[in-house]
């Protein structure tokens, strides 16, 4: 192998590493950011914070359908 070939593969096995990171951090924010969306419409629909509220404000709302 080259050395050029060398660096090369290095790179890109350092550009898919970061890749796979970034995407991980992605889903989970955007998780976080669903799950609290669903928190605050089932706050404000019916007043409190609470498995119940959660489910209902899923079944409810359709913003929250399209987020999902």
């Amino acid at each position: 192998m080259t050395p050029t070939s060398e660096s090369l593969s290095k790179n890109v096995s350092l550009l898919r590493a970061s890749a796979s990171k970034h995407a991980i951090v992605g889903v989970v924010v955007s998780s976080v950011a669903l799950v609290a969306a669903t928190m605050l419409s089932g706050y404000f629909l019916f007043g409190e914070v609470s498995l119940e509220a959660f489910i209902n404000a899923q079944k409810t709302n359709a913003v929250l359908w399209v987020l999902d």
